[in-house]
């Protein structure tokens, strides 16, 4: 059965959408809850997860997130997918740089690791995407020497993808550092959210 065309890997969550959309998704795994901010984790098929922060009934983020000892291979996808698509192959889909290029912690104790591209959303105006990415480097080197997105590791794999509301999210001190406001000007990601993330079809 074909899925339409308007399925996709984020399971039809977005950023302003209310709270109650969640019980469409299933049980979490895990649930944080802190000041009025519940942070939520839901399993998805091939050790993937779905991330969701939300408050006061409405969510701010959500994320496709991939286990850390991930093992099983999800099907090939036109889209892209988190723990299989390189860097090389996200930039060439998306069709630009984004609006910026950021180095980020995989983990609190260990140096810069890895990098982020940021992306707005033709088809979902006020929402950003963000794409990280995690890669090995020289020994002598970390992610912080790397100050452009053409120099990094271009097979790093995509570790997580994120929608956020900036507006939302500044609603929210302890929230704020999630998301950056994006210029006027920047060029919008190439596909629609639903191409660029179509759901998975499980093997019948």
């Amino acid at each position: 059965m074909a899925l339409p065309a308007s399925a996709q890997d984020f399971r039809g969550l977005l950023p302003g959408m209310p709270a109650s959309a969640l019980a469409a998704v299933g049980e979490p795994f895990r649930i944080d809850q802190e000041g009025g901010i519940t942070a939520a984790s839901y399993p998805l098929p091939f050790e993937r997860t779905l991330d969701v922060i939300y408050a006061d009934g409405t969510i701010l983020f959500v994320a496709l997130g991939v286990l850390p000892a991930t093992s099983m291979s999800p099907p090939a996808s036109s889209g892209l997918q988190v723990g299989e698509s390189s860097l090389d192959a996200a930039r060439t889909f998306a069709g630009s740089d984004g609006f910026a290029f950021d180095v980020f912690q995989s983990l609190p104790s260990l140096p810069p690791s890895g990098w982020r591209l940021s992306y707005t959303l033709p088809d979902h105006p006020g929402l950003v995407l963000y794409l990280s990415f995690y890669g090995r480097l020289d020994p002598s080197l970390d992610a912080s020497d790397i100050t452009r997105p053409g120099d990094a590791p271009q097979d790093a794999v995509l570790i997580s993808a994120t929608l956020t509301n900036p507006t939302l999210l500044a609603q929210y001190p302890n929230l704020a550092s999630l998301a950056q406001t994006p210029p006027p000007d920047t060029t919008p990601f190439a596909r629609p959210l639903s191409e660029a993330f179509p759901l998975i079809a499980l093997p019948q």
